[in-house]
């Protein structure tokens, strides 16, 4: 995501042909400045997870893991994280399918 609108989106000031990489040129390309400043679901979303990250004790580096269903090229990835005082149970589709498992 894009810092600003305005010359190559805020990240530099350079003529846009000198760039390590070119920014997005599309007219609505995603900036951040924006989304602090409107509703934007996706990035509400991630902020929301973040914050979680942070309060969860099973989220932390040195919680437990535990694969719970996984297979190859398929979903759901389902997998548990733990800590002395919390337990979580994490399904991930990211698909558009609906998918579903049997869960030990």
């Amino acid at each position: 995501m894009q810092w600003e609108r305005g010359k190559n989106l805020g990240f530099s000031a350079a003529d846009a042909d000198a760039l390590y990489l070119p920014v997005d040129a599309s007219p609505d390309a995603p900036v951040v400045s924006e989304a602090l400043a409107g509703e934007n679901p996706l990035f509400n979303a991630v902020r929301e997870l973040i914050a979680l990250k942070g309060k969860s004790s099973a989220l932390l580096a040195d919680a437990r893991f535990e694969v719970v269903h996984g297979e190859d090229d398929t979903f759901p990835f389902v997998y548990g994280r733990a800590s002395d005082d919390e337990e979580l149970l994490v399904a991930l589709n990211p698909t558009d399918d609906s998918v579903n498992c049997t869960i030990p």
